[in-house]
């Protein structure tokens, strides 16, 4: 498993039909935890990225009535090590074909 988390900036306000709608996104095989900053506008999700996309939550959040504005990574604290280069692509899996 891979999780990211990532920000989604979303219109004001969220009503209780929103919230309601949201337990089903929060039920989603894959979803992690889902947070919200209301005064930064923003719900935070982390998610299993080897099962879901940063689409598949767009699309899940925009179905719960959310309305979006562009989305906004962030970046684990674990992850730093990552940054100047240190890292590459493993090499694609070839399997037996």
């Amino acid at each position: 498993m891979t999780f990211l988390e990532a920000a989604f900036p979303y219109e004001p306000p969220i009503g209780e039909r929103e919230m309601s709608a949201l337990t089903g996104v929060r039920d989603v095989y894959g979803i992690r935890l889902m947070k919200f900053n209301q005064e930064k506008n923003t719900v935070t999700i982390e998610y299993d990225a080897s099962r879901l996309t940063r689409s598949d939550i767009e699309f899940m959040l925009r179905n719960a009535g959310i309305r979006l504005r562009t989305p906004v990574a962030r970046q684990h604290d674990d992850l730093k090590h990552l940054q100047g280069g240190n890292w590459r692509f493993s090499e694609p899996f070839t399997g037996l074909w």
